[in-house]
This record gives C-alpha cells, sequence and structure tokens, in this order.
C-alpha cells in the first residue's frame, strides 16, 4: 500500500476479504497525521511492526500495546503477531541456512535442528501455535519429527490434533496416520 505522498506503507497481496479490510484499515492508521496522541502512535507502531515495516524487539512493543486507549482489534492482532514471531524468527532464519547447505545431509541436519527448537519451545511453556497459517504448520511438521523421535505421546498427540485440523489435514491423513502408530497411539 503507498500513501499518498508516494511513502510505501507495507506490501500487501489480495488473498481474502478479510486480509483486504485489515490492510485497509492498517493504512488508515499509518496515514495518520504525527500527533503527541501516545494512543495514535502506539497504534501506527504496532501495526507498522505486524505489517513488517518496523524490526522493533517485543519488549519495546508490548509497551506500547500497553498504552491506554489502544484498538482493541489492533491489540488482538498484536497479541497473534508476538506469539507468533519467536516461530517467525527460526523459520526465517532456517531459510537463510537453508540457502547455503550443501547437501541433502546438511538441510536435514538443518530441519533437526529446528525441529529441536521448536520442541524446546514447546517444553518450556511457549504456546503452541494452531497450524492454520504457513508458520503454524512448519512448526508443527518441524516439531512432530523430534516428538515421533523421541517417543513424546504428548507432543505428538498435540501436533497430530493440530495438523488435522489444518486445511491440509486430509492430505496429511497417510503421514498422521504412520505417526500415530510410531508414537503408539490409536
Amino acid at each position: 500500500m503507498i500513501a499518498p505522498n508516494g511513502e510505501e506503507l507495507f506490501e500487501f497481496r489480495i488473498a481474502d476479504e478479510a486480509s483486504t479490510l485489515d490492510a485497509v484499515a492498517d493504512a488508515a492508521v499509518l496515514m495518520r497525521p504525527e500527533s503527541d496522541d501516545k494512543t495514535a502512535n502506539a497504534e501506527r507502531q504496532l501495526i507498522s511492526a505486524i505489517r513488517g515495516a518496523s524490526d522493533a524487539g517485543l519488549d519495546k512493543l508490548d509497551k506500547l500495546a500497553a498504552v491506554g486507549g489502544v484498538d482493541g482489534k489492533i491489540l488482538k492482532r498484536y497479541r497473534a503477531f508476538a506469539a507468533m514471531k519467536p516461530i517467525k524468527d527460526v523459520l526465517d532464519q532456517f531459510q537463510e541456512d537453508r540457502q547455503s547447505a550443501r547437501s541433502q545431509e546438511e538441510a536435514m541436519a538443518l530441519m533437526t535442528k529446528v525441529g529441536e527448537k521448536f520442541y524446546g519451545m514447546l517444553k518450556t511453556g511457549t504456546a503452541a501455535p494452531d497450524a492454520s497459517s504457513q508458520e503454524g504448520l512448519m512448526f508443527w511438521y518441524f516439531t512432530m519429527q523430534v516428538a515421533v523421535e523421541k517417543k513424546d505421546k504428548e507432543i505428538g498427540l498435540q501436533g497430530i490434533n493440530a495438523l488435522e485440523k489444518s486445511p491440509q489435514g486430509e492430505q496429511m491423513k497417510p503421514m498422521l496416520d504412520q505417526m500415530r502408530s510410531q508414537l503408539g497411539i490409536e
């Protein structure tokens, strides 16, 4: 989306009605004139981070989210963004590292490393994402490889349930049945 002054606010690809309405609302927030209004500035910075136009840390963004009067819809979207950010960061690093992998073995080792990170995140209390987004789907795919290897039925079942509910759940049924069998889950 481009502001009237020609500044690029964020990249947007038309997907569905909800994302288009979010993009229009976000553009309206980002095009507000600068002011001393703490709430308006907090909303602008939160939207900028959600849209990937800012690399502000979660500590700073959490403080902005705590400013009184911030729109509830923006806060809800920020919370979802903040929950997924550590997962996205790991996946972004994986994509970068994968580009330099020189062999299939190196690529497989990177996948295992990512799975171990995600598995560790779950074990230390990170909220598990659903598998409705690409990031959530990848989170569970990588994590399930480790859960099966470790014979962790609890995380395995959690992952199987998340993947079954995903848009690709039906296509994944044979793989999920195999994972159930490997984990001894009937």
